[in-house]
């Protein structure tokens, strides 16, 4: 299972009174990036990531996902807890 992000087509950002585009070298350092946080989350256990999905992509609260998937709330806390953990891990 693959997750597709929503990547920006292309960002801006103020800089005074004015709005400049984002330079290619910043789009390429934020394609990097997303692609470095796709092969992490795949590394994660089919559990694990799928209550990362329904929380983060979803916007589901924790109880809707233990609900889901049938388990507990705390379970759902874990498992996010556990997912953040091993994302920082291997993405610093």
């Amino acid at each position: 299972m693959s997750i597709s992000y929503k990547k920006p087509k292309k960002r801006t950002r103020k800089s005074g009174n004015r709005i400049e585009d984002s330079t290619g070298e910043e789009m390429a350092a934020e394609e990097m990036i997303f692609q470095r946080l796709e092969s992490a989350v795949d590394t994660l256990p089919y559990q694990r990531k799928k209550v990362l999905e329904l929380s983060y992509f979803e916007d589901k609260s924790y109880q809707e996902i233990a609900e889901e998937l049938g388990i507990s709330k705390n379970t759902v806390k874990n498992h996010l807890i556990k997912a953040r953990i091993n994302l920082r891990d291997r993405l610093s």
